[in-house]
């Protein structure tokens, strides 16, 4: 079978690791990196590092909510936060797991018996849709779900035994631990793997593994509904979809991300590239025995029919279950990287028809992010300084008025939600409203109703009102002539405090109420916000 030997492998895991590295560099050498939800996650990994400082997150606010799905990565993160800070642990994390995730496409790679420089195809969803997202959680599990797929495999082969299915069995939790839908994805290929073989006693058997991801899937539900809070139950109240024409037009940008229609172009053109380059040979690990019928050729091409399994997972399944968004589109990054991985040439395959291909697939994501990476340079330098003002245990919200810029793949508003991380106390939207969450707000003090008033519409904040609660607002206005009309309309009981590029920071002027102040529903008489730039604009203000 030509097997990679032990040491010459090793040193391939180090190329491809430095090959991952260099893809997540500017994860790591920029301020705070274009990633939407990953100042959320590093809110969490501060409370939870500063848990009992009172000055910083007041006692009686929070509490522990541990051992929930999706928690791995703040288990790695937090032990680097005490000594490097939260927010280099943030980005340590984040970069690690896309040099992992590479390391581990390449091993997957060798066990299907294809060249390692396949790897790099992957780059397009390692530095892509989740990574703008900010889904570092998610990133993780892609990762740890490339890095199992070879046991899995062996788990299910007719010459598996109970120790492979015991070790296949404990990847599912831990796979549940970085995301939940990395192990039903985990879940999914355990299936297919023991179904396309020949069905004898022992399957029942080597499905056990998909089983204990299923089980555990469920019971996380059930978990999650029993802890559920307002906000959560409001989005999970309905199942919400999306047509399969726009997930069919949509697959390059959920793939890289919505760069627009070169850049899609560009990489659908590639794939379609590499698979008339490649020609879908066969590699020897992926091969068993010889043999006709359907079952025999689907054994042989499992990898490829896990793959279309994902992507019909993609097509069927809703955007929004529970409190989870876009859930359909969890299942295209594996099913992307098992499918580049399944074209590429065997093992030891050598010359540019190789290589080109695959290097390509790297470098179109990377260009495409260049101004991405600005954007987040010039958001983080003009937000830190005016964060920097607010006073630590502070109750922050952090909002949006006007047109946003379409230019961008991730919310500028992440780039304020650090002021939780940064300062602490409470930021009014933040990780601590979901019941998987590792630290959430006491039932006793959720602000609920002020909270799915102001995500729905931040133009409804009723400054009259909500400024007893909220000591600090940190604006993000991208229409510079709203800019000035905000200011007049949220004073008198907002003062200006600061100004930088597309922010602004308001101090309440009105007497705070205890950051754990029960929720109260504003009068009906309190104007918005919305309501006084409303009335300038009549007047011509």
């Amino acid at each position: 079978m030509n097997r990679v030997q032990p040491r010459h492998a090793a040193r391939l895991d180090g190329l491809a690791g430095l090959a991952g590295a260099l893809l997540g560099l500017p994860a790591l050498v920029l301020p705070w990196p274009p990633s939407s939800d990953l100042a959320l996650h590093e809110g969490m990994v501060a409370l939870l590092v500063r848990r009992g400082d009172a000055a910083f997150a007041p006692a009686g606010l929070y509490e522990l909510s541990l051992g929930h799905a999706n928690q791995l990565f703040y288990a790695v993160a937090c032990p680097l936060a005490l000594v490097a800070g939260t927010a280099l642990a943030c980005k340590l994390v984040l970069w690690a797991t896309m040099a992992v995730t590479i390391v581990f496409a390449a091993r997957l790679a060798d066990h299907l018996g294809r060249t390692r420089w396949a790897a790099l195809a992957v780059a397009p969803a390692v530095l892509g849709w989740a990574f703008y997202w900010g889904y570092a959680p998610q990133m993780m599990g892609l990762a740890l779900w490339l890095g199992v797929l070879p046991l899995l495999d062996r788990a299910t082969r007719e010459e598996a035994g109970a120790r492979d299915v015991v070790l296949a069995s404990l990847a599912m939790p831990l796979l549940g631990l970085a995301h939940a839908t990395s192990m039903l994805c985990a879940a999914l290929a355990t299936t297919v793997f023991a179904l396309v073989r020949p069905i004898e006693r022992r399957t029942p058997l080597r499905l056990v593994p998909a089983l204990v991801g299923v089980g555990l899937a469920f019971a996380e539900t059930r978990w999650e509904a029993h802890d559920s809070t307002a906000l959560a139950r409001v989005f999970a109240s309905r199942v919400l979809w999306h047509p399969v024409g726009g997930k069919l037009r949509g697959l390059a940008a959920n793939v890289m991300g919505a760069h627009g229609l070169l850049a899609e172009a560009t990489l659908a053109l590639l794939v379609f590239v590499a698979a008339a380059l490649w020609r879908l040979p066969e590699g020897d690990q992926a091969r068993e025995p010889a043999g006709g019928g359907v079952r025999a050729a689907l054994a042989r091409h499992r990898f490829a029919v896990v793959a279309g399994a994902l992507f019909a997972a993609y097509l069927a399944a809703p955007y929004s279950v529970n409190f989870g968004a876009f859930l359909y589109v969890r299942f295209l990054a594996p099913a992307f990287a098992l499918a580049v991985l399944s074209l590429a040439p065997p093992r030891g395959a050598r010359g540019p028809l190789v290589y080109a291909p695959a290097v390509a697939l790297a470098v179109v994501p990377v260009l495409a992010a260049l101004p991405q990476l600005a954007a987040a340079r010039r958001h983080s330098a003009a937000v830190e300084p005016l964060i920097a003002r607010v006073d630590e245990g502070s109750a922050v919200a952090v909002l949006h008025f006007g047109k946003s810029d379409r230019s961008l793949l991730f919310n500028p508003m992440s780039f304020g939600n650090r002021v939780l991380a940064e300062r602490g106390g409470r930021l009014l939207l933040s990780f601590s409203e979901y019941p998987i969450a590792p630290v959430v707000v006491r039932p006793e003090a959720r602000w609920d109703s002020t909270a799915l008033r102001l995500a729905a519409q931040p133009g409804a904040l009723r400054p009259a009102h909500d400024l007893r609660r909220l000591r600090w607002l940190l604006v993000q206005i991208h229409d510079g002539a709203l800019a000035p009309r905000v200011v007049r309309a949220l004073s008198p009981e907002g003062e200006l405090v600061g100004a930088s590029g597309e922010w602004l920071l308001f101090r309440s002027t009105l007497p705070a109420l205890p950051i754990t102040a029960p929720d109260a529903e504003p009068p009906p008489t309190a104007e918005t916000l919305q309501e006084r730039v409303n009335r300038l604009l009549a007047d011509g203000g």
